[in-house]
Order: structure tokens, then sequence, then C-alpha cells
């Protein structure tokens, strides 16, 4: 990662973000395939735990790109980049809501917020 972020730095932030982009992916998969053996797990298991916050991700980009697109004739600076948050954490915690109670239940215990965990508890029954 290192050298892939050096070189990317010769071309400044989108240069960076490339690198990043492309070494990323690699250094990930070369350590699952040394690590996942050590931990008796199969790619596969990885992936169904990753799917949920991948489709969220996923479909939180989607939701962002396609408000922009709309909302860029008529909100500009600041208050664009406020909307375009908003959507975005909107979109994307309405999906872990759907379909990652584990998760939401987690982050409630995490909190100390009883509410939230009955709410998930009732919805998981």
């Amino acid at each position: 990662m290192p050298t892939a972020f050096w070189a990317g730095a010769q071309y400044g932030l989108t240069g960076l973000a490339l690198a990043w982009l492309i070494a990323f992916p690699v250094v990930f998969v070369l350590n699952l395939r040394r690590m996942l053996p050590l931990l008796n797990l199969r790619v596969i298991h990885v992936m169904r735990a990753v799917a949920p916050a991948a489709l969220a991700g996923v479909c939180m980009y989607g939701a962002v790109t396609f408000a922009r697109g709309f909302a860029t004739a008529h909100v500009q600076g600041p208050l664009l980049m406020v909307m375009l948050i908003a959507i975005g954490a909107a979109t994307y915690l309405s999906l872990v809501w759907l379909t990652n109670r584990n998760v939401v239940r987690e982050i409630a215990d995490l909190l100390g917020i009883a509410r939230i965990e009955g709410i998930a508890k009732r919805h998981q029954d």
C-alpha cells in the first residue's frame, strides 16, 4: 500500500484516491488467501458477512448520484453538500435497518439504547 500511495501521490489527490482504489482490493484478496485457512473460514463466509453493508453502500452511492443529478440545477454549495450527506445517510441507515438487524442490536447495545434494541428484537421474532 505505501508504494501505491507514493506512486499515486505524484498525481495529487486524484492519484492517491486511484492508488487506494486499485491497491486495496489486491491487498485485501492477498490477506484473505493467507488468513482464511488459519481461521477455518471460506470466502463465502466473508462475502455473506459483508453483503448487507456492501449492498447498503452501493445503494447509498446510487441515491446520492441520482439526487445530485437532479439537485445541482436548483441547489448549490454547502446546502447541496448537506442535502447529499443527509440523503446518503438516510439511505444507508434505512438499508442497514432493513437488512442487518444484528448490527442494529449491536449499536443499540453499545450506545445503551434499549428502545431501539426492543424494536429490533420485536422485528426478529
